[in-house]
């Protein structure tokens, strides 16, 4: 098996890009913020997944394409500034996002 490669142009895939942040499963605030007698339980935060990559499929040569990181996570229950008076807060997580998936060119192989 042989690989021919016609020209010495290069093409580059492009990669995804960074999932979007998820901030505050339960609540949240921009401004400060009071919560009283309350109870924020099993809340989730999660960062937005990764782009996936775009291989090139230009000949001669086809690359491949990483997939982007996944996005942050902060403040399962609360995210921001806030005053908490006899307030319960169990439960509750914080997760970043599944990076996105590195996508593979394809070769085109010749028979000689």
């Amino acid at each position: 098996m042989k690989v021919r490669c016609r020209s010495s142009t290069a093409w580059r895939g492009a990669s995804g890009g960074t999932g979007g942040p998820g901030f505050g499963g339960g609540v949240l605030a921009d401004a400060a913020a009071t919560l009283e007698n309350c109870t924020l339980a099993g809340n989730h935060a999660m960062g937005g997944s990764g782009g996936n990559g775009t291989p090139t499929h230009n000949p001669p040569i086809q690359s491949n394409a990483n997939g982007g990181n996944g996005g942050p996570a902060q403040g399962g229950a609360l995210h921001g500034r806030f005053v908490l008076a006899s307030c319960t807060i169990p439960s509750n997580t914080a997760s970043g996002g599944p990076g996105g998936i590195h996508t593979a060119a394809k070769v085109n192989k010749t028979k000689n």
